[in-house]
């Protein structure tokens, strides 16, 4: 399903499996409606490496604000979105 999301999409392995880790993560349904979709099948890789740490929110909190990094917060998705977006743009070249 993810693949064929993509159609004529070239990606490199590192791409590939960081969409793929981020469809694991948010869904195929999210995937399929997201940017970073929207921009690959337009040719805009950078932006798309860009648009991953809009998906920053978790039960409706926002990840990448301190005051959401408690015991029981969400900084991990935060963190897991800004590794992603590293190897991402580490991918263009």
């Amino acid at each position: 399903m993810f693949r064929a999301s993509l159609p004529g999409v070239k990606l490199t392995q590192g791409e590939y499996d960081l969409y793929m880790d981020f469809t694991y993560q948010f869904g195929i349904t999210n995937w399929r409606s997201s940017s970073m979709r929207r921009n690959l099948l337009n040719g805009e890789y950078l932006q798309a490496c860009n648009a991953l740490p809009a998906w920053r929110k978790q039960a409706g909190r926002d990840c990448s604000l301190p005051q959401n990094w408690g015991p029981k917060g969400c900084k991990g998705v935060w963190t897991r979105q800004l590794e992603r977006q590293a190897k991402c743009l580490a991918e263009q070249g």
